[in-house]
């Protein structure tokens, strides 16, 4: 029963950042989403001539989403812990919120699969990665941290860095060839 609560909790403030960012995106920085950016066809087809370095985006990629996870990790020993938690979920859902309307203002329907293509496969191994990590830091003291969550850490962020740097462009540039 308590599982579900907090899983109903931690959603909630997940649910609560998502629409704060659809209102964001509507009523304060609509004239903002509407210019150039990643959501245009002129990017799109640059983007489908355009060859990656895969050595240079996989160390790139380590960066950008091994720091986050590392800054909760750390605060997560404070006492901040439960705030840190609820901050990065609201944030986090804010931010899905800005991307979702941007995306759908932009491109219309298309956008909205441009989103859901960019965030696959690599997310589901970064959400349950950080799912595992909120999870030990918003239940302590009752769930202990140990070394088979910090394995399951590292081995579930290191498969979506390898997606996200092999596979996602692929996906992107077949979805982005369509349009």
């Amino acid at each position: 029963m308590w599982v579900q609560k907090s899983m109903k909790r931690l959603f909630l403030y997940y649910m609560l950042g998502f629409v704060a960012g659809i209102f964001y995106a509507n009523l304060l920085s609509k004239a903002y989403l509407s210019e150039s950016g990643i959501f245009n066809e002129y990017f799109l087809s640059q983007y489908v001539q355009t060859d990656i370095n895969v050595r240079e985006y996989l160390f790139y990629l380590l960066q950008v989403r091994l720091l986050p996870l590392s800054l909760l990790g750390v605060i997560g020993y404070t006492r901040m812990r439960k705030a840190a938690v609820l901050f990065w979920l609201g944030w986090t859902g804010f931010s899905s919120g800005i991307l979702s309307v941007a995306s759908v203002l932009k491109m219309g329907i298309r956008g909205a699969g441009l989103c859901l293509i960019g965030m696959f496969p690599h997310m589901l191994f970064y959400g349950a990665a950080y799912l595992i990590l909120i999870w030990c830091l918003y239940r302590y003291p009752e769930v202990k941290w140990n070394m088979t969550k910090a394995a399951a850490i590292v081995i579930l962020m290191g498969c979506g860095i390898l997606l996200e740097a092999y596979v996602n462009p692929q996906l992107i540039r077949w979805f982005a060839g369509l349009m």
